[in-house]
């Protein structure tokens, strides 16, 4: 009877660790090494204490990444889905929040979302060229080129 009433403990300790786990909303992208590494080393050459990062994510033919890079008195159209996002890519010991192409198409950035049949003109459409390091390649990795404009 002992042996139940631990493993019941157990259980709901389990469970409970579980639940606070999740309470933690982002979700973290992990990216090929050898897409982090080149992507560390661009946020190291272009650090400044002045300027914080945001990821751009394309898929068309292969992946494409793209760094972008703001400062803190900085109003640009794309910082309102950088700071509402849930995504955020692991570069090194740091997350940094991710943006995919589409949401700058699709993704209804405020509550006006217009009524069914109706929606489309309701939703900002943004374009967006990044200066800053992109990187392309295949999901196991495998780099098909850099670019640092």
């Amino acid at each position: 009877m002992n042996n139940i009433k631990n493993l019941l403990v157990l259980l709901f300790f389990f469970q409970g660790t579980v639940l606070v786990a999740q309470t933690d909303d982002k979700i973290r992208y992990i990216l090929p090494n050898s897409v982090e590494k080149y992507l560390d080393s661009s946020i190291n050459i272009m650090s400044g204490k002045e300027y914080k990062f945001y990821f751009l994510f394309k898929k068309d033919a292969h992946f494409n990444i793209t760094m972008g890079r703001y400062n803190k008195t900085e109003e640009k159209n794309v910082l309102q889905w950088v700071r509402k996002t849930n995504r955020f890519v692991l570069i090194n010991k740091s997350i940094y929040p991710l943006i995919f192409d589409y949401d700058l198409t699709f993704a209804a950035i405020d509550n006006n979302i217009g009524l069914f049949g109706d929606r489309d003109g309701n939703v900002k459409k943004v374009s967006l060229i990044l200066h800053g390091a992109s990187i392309y390649f295949k999901a196991d990795g495998t780099i098909i080129k850099m670019e640092n404009w």
